[in-house]
């Protein structure tokens, strides 16, 4: 689900969340053990239901692709150049936990393209990096982005991207 689109349902749950935390506040007198049973119940629902996410470096979410056609491949007849912009968004925490690349692929998973990303973004958020000098067979109308992070490894996610041509 897009972290800019929430559904009708998770509107009115989040609405009830409200009014249920205002009702907490109100108990809050009765008892502090109750207060934290109440906000732990809210706070695990809502996660549950997807209105906010656990704080945490998960996988690595590709945010935009935007592709450039540079020329022809004068190395491989049937072949034009490409360049990718690819912005990444993640909760890089350090050398241990960081997004460390992304690739280009086909509709069979061959890497076409590999950008390593050397060092964590922890306070550049999201990022872009570009990759040039792509080759693909002229024929070629679509690519997919794959991302990758030093913890989960490559993201469920691919990002399709249609390349425009002259």
């Amino acid at each position: 689900m897009s972290d800019r689109l929430i559904s009708h349902t998770q509107q009115q749950w989040g609405g009830l969340l409200v009014l249920f935390y205002e009702q907490v506040v109100k108990v809050k007198k009765a008892g502090r053990v109750l207060t934290k049973i109440c906000i732990s119940i809210m706070v695990l629902t809502a996660v549950m239901l997807g209105l906010v996410r656990p704080v945490s470096a998960g996988e690595v979410e590709i945010v935009d692709v935007w592709a450039e056609l540079q020329g022809v491949d004068s190395q491989r007849a049937g072949h034009q150049l490409w360049r990718f912009n690819v912005t990444l968004r993640h909760a890089d925490s350090g050398w241990k936990h960081y997004a460390d690349g992304w690739q280009v692929v086909d509709s069979k998973n061959n890497v076409l393209g590999d950008r390593v990303l050397h060092h964590p973004h922890e306070n550049e958020q999201p990022f872009t990096r570009g990759l040039s000098g792509v080759s693909l067979p002229v024929t070629t109308q679509s690519v997919m982005i794959r991302a990758h992070d030093s913890v989960h490894g490559w993201a469920d996610q691919r990002f399709t991207v249609m390349l425009d041509k002259p």
